[in-house]
């Protein structure tokens, strides 16, 4: 009964936010709060992208090579980021797990990479005033090391080391942006009639 109500509101919630964004994008005005909704549109799904590949990537990379199971698996995991068609036109018609993981962290051209989106966020946070320095820090410093890592680092532990930093650096930027744009303060009411009453 939970469960299926829970799937209810979250296909509600998914249904209702995600396509209004993606259609009242080319009418809104492009301002401030245009780049917010972008930033955080991209700092999601670079935070998704990397969750499911945190959960899917170790078991894609113990099929056999060129097997159906390989095939399968990496198609789906491929096509649960929404990379499939980009993937295959950058990509040969054979599917390896490590170039995988390579092209869903690493492409700087694929809107569903992680790089992709992390280069989004920062052309987004260098558009709204009053940015926040620790913010662009913490996502560019993750840009750079991705856009400069060598990618045999990315077989066996190394790619989880790597996605687990990524998810990290992606939670410390999120934090930063809230506590720089969205933190609010309290005000007790008490204080704050003693303070009107001394003026």
């Amino acid at each position: 009964m939970r469960c299926s109500m829970l799937r209810e509101r979250c296909g509600r919630f998914t249904s209702h936010s995600t396509p209004s964004f993606r259609f009242s994008r080319p009418t809104l005005s492009r301002g401030e709060a245009y780049e917010f909704l972008k930033l955080g549109c991209h700092l999601e799904r670079a935070d998704v992208i990397a969750r499911i590949l945190d959960v899917q990537y170790p078991s894609a990379s113990m099929y056999l090579a060129e097997s159906r199971e390989e095939t399968v698996g990496l198609t789906a995991l491929v096509k649960s980021c929404g990379a499939f068609e980009a993937f295959r036109k950058a990509e040969n018609p054979v599917l390896r797990a490590e170039r995988v993981l390579e092209f869903l962290l690493l492409d700087e051209a694929c809107p569903r990479s992680v790089l992709f989106c992390l280069n989004a966020c920062l052309g987004s946070l260098s558009a709204i005033a009053g940015s926040s320095d620790r913010a662009e820090r913490a996502i560019g410093r993750l840009a750079s090391e991705l856009s400069f890592l060598d990618t045999s680092s990315l077989s066996g532990e190394g790619a989880r080391g790597l996605l687990h930093r990524v998810l990290g650096a992606i939670a410390d930027a999120s934090s930063e942006i809230e506590n720089t744009y969205f933190t609010t303060r309290v005000i007790v009411a008490g204080a704050y009639a003693q303070a009107q009453q001394q003026q």
